[in-house]
Order: structure tokens, then C-alpha cells, then sequence
């Protein structure tokens, strides 16, 4: 008669659920199941070809058949013998065809019962010299006692034995001495298996214990993909389970969590948050999920401080793993450090600034926009963007918006801005190997009205044209009237579209209009002196240097200049940072994956792939994929260095062709077609009194 006994499960939700324990195979002849048990405790054949699915993977059987009775796959709490498992019963557990192997110990309540596991993840463990993981859901155990004993054992009868001075010897006491006799004949080595047992006790109670059994031989590396886990003791009463170790206070019981479990954590996505992964877990298995949110946190910061090493959070510390990462890291590029000051750190990569540098020296109607960005950690983002000519977006036939080098800086000082335009200032013109290439007079640069920044610019590229955004011209002048002048709403609009409208200062056609439109703000203005002043000191001339006179200079652009690009540059950093701050470190990170992105789909161009295809006048570095799979990769990244280094004056393509590629035409209807011999524009033009 198979021995069985009915005990009260103390980890399910069920009233009086029940588990089996029973020394027979079938549950044919046992008291209902009540089965809470998820996919992790459904056993499965680990040696059986026929329990793996086509993928390899073990094949998991439903406790439930279609009638809704219970299977004979339900788990079953198998009664060690007395005296416990020796290593005649263990062995024939480990060579067994026919054992059920679980996924992991199955949850209850566990009395002189014992269980077959899966153990290729502890064996992987082992090899790579690892921690083994020994999980279940008794409690804590009293791992500063815990206890390993190795024995040898030769198959051959069953003999332990020992290898002494090459011999494999059994222990013998005669007259109360110790010996050692050679065994004959001498066992060969791959006819003798090493038992592992390792012994722990509970912490809330120590005569309860248990025992993992696993075996190792050279010649049979299979027998170690399984464990046995031997439960022997009365386990404690409910109220006597223990709190983790580290507790600061008396809290609640602590069960351990599956690692299977940490496992799905640590491989969510980092943009995903702990809440909405404790959410999905604890909906999908209540039974099984992580304990709390706080578990989740932990395995996330655990897995990052795997990835990336420890990150204090001291901002020095992580200051001082840039400054020694210098040398190997090529996005780090310079790092200065003035007395009582943040250090400043600028980024830029090898590429990126060949790519760069040809952007200035090619004459285009883009200007390179500067820009400070907030809210990404503990450093300002000062970030250099620029349009790449030499791709168009697929989806619009646009230039796509690229990220240049960048400032990483606590003080938004002239010092500190200049200290970085003067480093791009040496990088962009000294070039030994082609010294002719300085910057170009009709190069072109864009801010807001940051009066520290401006003035950097100026003084580190004082041939360069400068414009203003007329977007944060606006907004500033708007709240100048509103929180400094008190001027009224309506007079706010007036003032306003007086200098921003259609027909507004900032689009004066010639200095004489220009004049004209600040007279009509000037008198709009004179019961209001506090901004009359400001207009007249201050405003009039920057929107006459910065604004209007880059507009009518222009000869490829003659709308008024917003820094937009800079704007969406800012908007997908923050997108990628997940809209929360960074540490430095990860800030650094965060940046150069975007600067590697763009370089690669700018790469990608070449063969056709990618977000973007190579421009029309850029057409003659196209190459077929299958002839780039087929070059050593230093010929690729030549390739793609000369693609890069290309300084030769871009050419107006002969043709415009139409988004859809069905039409191509002359490239001459660029311009307004005028008057033989004139030479000013449309407006000014026009016939008028100047009188008026």
C-alpha cells in the first residue's frame, strides 16, 4: 500500500487545501488535489526526448486534464526513508528515467519529504564560479552554518572511497587506528561520482533542516542537471517564521522570491517603471510575483551596478570615473576644472565632429543652433545641432536635425562659454594636414538671447554671423512689458505686433524702413519710459543686428530664424532620459547613444538602409550592401572616414526632383526671377515717396 498523508498547506489562499505525500507514483488513490501552483512547480522529464518541445525547451504538464480531474503530473511530496537518502537511493533518483523533475521546489508546507529539481541554471552557476541559488519558500535559512560534505563513491558496490597518493582507498579502523585500504581491483576514475551535500537549518527553528544533493562525475555530465532537495524536521508553527536578517525593524516574515522571477525583472526594459512592472507581475501571479515594489527596485539597481559598475551619490566620485575614463572613453573629450567651480566637460566623438566641421565650411542657408537645456541632472546641457546636408530624411525628403558637440556645465558664465566655443574655434580651423581649411566668413550661428552666450560667441567667432531667435525675442519682450513696464494686455498686443507683425520692425526691407517702424514704437511707447528705455538702449539695436539684418543679408534664407532645431533637439534628449534626471555618468551614456544612433544610420545611408538616403549631390559614395557585407571592416570605416572627410566645395544639384521621384527638373527656379540688372529685393523695389 502506497503511504499517504493529508498536510495543511500554509502558502495558499484555499480553506483546508491539501497536499499528498506518497511514496507510490500515481495519485490515482489519493484525496483531491486542491492545486494552486503555477507553471514553475508543474514537473517535467528532463532526461525524456519526448518532455522537450521543438525549441529544446521543457515541455510543462497542465495539473488539470480536459474533464477538469486532476493528472498524476499534480505535484507529489515524496516520504524519505528513514535515515534519509543514502547513496544507493540517490543515485538511482539521479539515473532514474521515470523521476519527475520540477521546475522548483513546490510551494507547502514540507515534512521528511524530499523532491527532484532542475538544477542547470546552479550547475551554469558552478561553472562560471558563481553563487548557487537554492530557493524555496520555507523562510530564512541559517546560511552562516550552513555545511557542504563531498563524497566520493565508487558505482561498483556502492563504496565510498578516497583517492590518497593515486590510489583509491576505503577507511578501515583496526584496534581502534585509522587505515586506509586499497581497493581491488582499483575502480577506473569515470567508474566513481562525487556526492554534493549541502546542509542548512532554518533560522526560526534548527532542528529543521535541509539537505541539497547533487552529483558530479567526468564522465557522465548529466547527472548533475538535477538536485535533490531533502526536508527533514517538523517545520515550525505559524508566528514563528523569522524577518530578513537585515530588517531594521520587526517586519514581516520573509519568504524569498523565485529568481525566475528576479530574472523577468532585471530583463524588463530600464525605460519601464518599477510600478508598472510590479503591476503586470503581481495581476499575471499574485501567488508568485515579487513581495513588494521595493524588491523591484533593488533587482533593478542591482543589475545596473552589474552593468556599469557602482555609482555612488557623490557627484565627485562620479566626476572623478570620467576624468580616469578619459583616455579610453571616445565621447569624453576635455575636462576642465577652475578653482571653486563644477568642472565643465565637453563630449563630442572622432566622427561627429568631422562630420561637423564640414558643415560649417559648406555653404548652406542652415545655421547651427546653440541652445541650454534644463532637467536632464545635475549639469546644464549646452548642445550644438546643425541640419546634415549630406542625407534626407525618408519620410519628409527633409535634412535630418543632427547633435554636435556638447558642454556639460554648472555655471552659464562668458568664462565658462567661451572656455568651450574657443576649444571648437582650435579643433574646426587647425588641421596640419589641411591648413588652408579656416572658418569661412559666411559661416553662421543661432541662440536665444542668453547675454553670457552671445557675448562668448562674438568674442570667440567675431567673423561669423550671429542671429537671435525671434521666438525667445518675443517671449522675453512680452514679459518685460508684463512684469517690469506693467503695460495692459492690449498695449502689450500693440506694442508687440509693432515689432514682431507682418509688417512689424523685425521685417523691415532697408534701413529706412527700419527707422520708420521705430518711430511708430517709440510713440506707442512714451507713456510707458521704463520700456521706451529699454527699446531704445537695448532692444532696437539687437533687433537690428541680430534680427532684421541677417534676414535681408541672407541670399538662401529670408525668413525670420527660430531655434527650433535646437528646441527638438532638446525634446528627444529628454524623450531618451524618460523625462526623469540622470547621474553624470549616465548622462554622458545617455548623449553618446544618441550621437552613435545618428553616426550609424548616417552610415547606413551609404547602402540604402536606415531612417535616411543620401543626397542628391552626395550620390556618387552610394554602394550596393552585398558589396560592403563583403569588405574587411577597417576598409568599411575608411569608407566611411572619407565619406566624412569630404571637403570639397558641395555642388548645386543639376536637377530638382520631386518627393515622389517622378519628376525632375532644371535647378534654376531657386530665385524670384527679376528685372535684368536689379539688385534689390522684391520690396525694396517697389516704386514709393519716400517723403511719406
Amino acid at each position: 500500500m502506497p503511504i499517504t498523508e493529508s498536510l495543511s498547506c500554509t502558502d495558499v489562499p484555499q480553506t483546508n487545501a491539501t497536499f499528498v505525500i506518497s511514496s507510490d507514483r500515481s495519485c490515482a488513490d489519493t484525496i483531491p488535489y486542491v492545486s494552486t501552483f503555477d507553471d514553475a512547480t508543474i514537473p517535467y522529464d528532463i532526461d525524456s526526448p519526448t518532455s522537450r518541445n521543438s525549441k529544446g525547451q521543457p515541455t510543462k504538464f497542465s495539473p488539470v486534464n480536459s474533464e477538469g480531474q486532476h493528472n498524476s503530473c499534480s505535484p507529489i511530496f515524496e516520504q524519505i526513508p528513514h535515515g534519509g537518502l543514502n547513496a544507493k537511493d540517490i543515485m538511482a533518483l539521479v539515473t532514474s528515467k521515470e523521476k519527475r523533475v520540477y521546475n522548483t521546489v513546490p510551494s507547502g508546507r514540507k515534512e521528511n519529504v524530499y523532491f527532484v529539481v532542475d538544477n542547470q541554471k546552479n550547475k551554469k552557476n558552478g561553472h562560471d564560479q558563481r553563487r548557487r541559488v537554492f530557493f524555496d519558500d520555507c523562510g530564512v535559512w541559517n546560511t552562516s552554518r550552513r555545511t557542504t560534505i563531498r563524497d566520493h563513491i565508487a558505482t561498483e558496490g556502492m563504496k565510498s572511497v578516497t583517492l590518497r597518493n593515486g590510489v583509491y582507498c576505503t577507511e578501515k579502523t583496526v584496534k581502534g587506528t585509522k587505515q586506509w585500504v586499497p581497493l581491488s581491483p582499483q575502480p577506473e576514475r569515470k567508474d566513481v561520482v562525487q556526492i554534493h551535500r549541502y546542509y542548512t537549518s532554518l533560522r526560526a527553528d534548527e532542528n529543521f533542516k535541509r539537505i541539497v544533493i547533487w552529483v558530479t562525475s567526468t564522465s557522465r555530465p548529466e547527472l548533475d542537471n538535477v538536485a535533490i532537495y531533502q526536508y527533514q524536521g517538523k517545520f515550525p508553527e505559524v508566528g514563528c517564521e523569522q524577518p530578513h536578517g537585515n530588517a531594521k525593524e520587526n517586519g514581516r516574515p520573509y519568504k524569498r522570491t523565485d529568481p525566475k522571477q528576479l530574472e523577468k525583472v532585471r530583463d524588463e526594459p530600464d525605460e519601464k517603471k518599477p510600478k508598472k512592472i510590479y503591476r503586470e507581475m503581481v495581476l499575471n501571479d499574485s501567488i508568485n510575483a515579487p513581495r513588494d515594489i521595493k524588491l523591484i527596485r533593488n533587482a533593478r539597481y542591482t543589475q545596473r551596478v552589474k552593468d556599469h559598475g557602482k555609482v555612488t551619490g557623490n557627484a565627485a566620485d562620479e566626476i572623478l570615473s570620467l576624468i580616469s575614463s578619459i583616455d579610453q572613453h571616445p565621447y569624453v573629450q576635455k575636462i576642465e576644472h577652475t578653482k571653486n567651480n563644477v568642472p565643465a566637460i565637453i563630449l563630442y566623438d572622432d566622427d561627429q565632429l568631422e562630420d561637423f566641421r564640414f558643415f560649417v565650411r559648406s555653404r548652406t542657408e542652415y545655421r547651427v543652433g546653440i541652445d541650454r537645456t534644463f532637467n536632464l541632472g545635475p549639469y546644464f546641457v549646452t548642445c550644438v545641432v546643425y541640419k546634415n546636408i549630406r542625407v534626407v530624411r525618408n519620410d519628409t525628403s527633409g535634412h535630418p536635425i543632427f547633435l554636435g558637440p556638447v558642454l556639460l556645465h554648472k555655471e552659464a558664465t562668458f568664462e565658462t562659454y567661451h572656455y568651450f566655443f574657443s576649444h571648437l574655434k582650435a579643433k574646426l580651423s587647425i588641421d596640419l594636414n589641411r591648413i588652408d581649411l579656416a572658418i569661412p566668413g559666411f559661416f553662421e550661428f543661432g541662440s536665444d538671447d542668453e547675454k553670457a552666450l552671445v557675448k562668448a560667441l562674438d568674442s570667440c567667432f567675431p567673423n561669423a554671423q550671429r542671429a537671435l531667435c525671434t521666438k525667445h525675442l518675443k517671449d522675453n519682450v512680452t514679459c518685460y512689458l508684463r512684469d517690469k513696464a506693467g503695460v495692459t494686455r492690449e498695449d502689450r498686443r500693440v506694442i508687440s505686433n509693432l515689432i514682431f507683425g507682418q509688417r512689424g520692425l523685425v521685417n523691415a526691407e532697408d534701413s529706412f524702413e527700419f527707422q520708420q517702424r521705430s518711430t511708430r514704437i517709440i510713440r506707442a511707447s512714451t507713456q510707458f519710459p521704463r520700456f521706451l528705455q529699454y527699446f531704445e538702449r537695448n532692444l532696437q539695436n539687437r533687433i537690428r543686428d541680430y534680427v532684421n539684418a541677417p534676414r535681408r543679408n541672407s541670399d538662401l534664407d529670408s525668413s525670420l530664424w527660430t531655434n527650433n532645431n535646437a528646441e527638438s533637439m532638446n525634446h528627444v534628449l529628454k524623450v531618451a532620459a524618460n523625462w526623469q534626471p540622470k547621474s553624470i555618468t549616465d548622462l554622458v551614456e545617455l548623449l553618446y547613444n544618441e550621437v552613435k544612433l545618428q553616426l550609424t544610420d548616417l552610415r547606413r545611408s551609404l547602402h540604402g538602409d536606415g531612417n535616411y538616403r543620401l543626397a542628391v549631390q552626395f550620390q556618387r559614395y552610394a554602394l550596393k550592401k552585398s558589396v560592403i557585407m563583403t569588405m574587411p571592416r577597417d576598409r568599411r570605416l575608411q569608407l566611411f572616414r572619407n565619406f566624412l572627410r569630404d571637403t570639397k566645395k558641395t555642388s548645386r544639384p543639376s536637377h530638382i526632383v520631386s518627393k515622389n521621384g517622378k519628376l525632375a527638373v532644371a535647378n534654376k527656379l531657386n530665385k524670384v526671377a527679376r528685372k535684368p540688372g536689379q539688385r534689390q529685393r522684391l520690396k525694396s523695389h517697389r516704386t514709393r515717396d519716400r517723403n511719406l
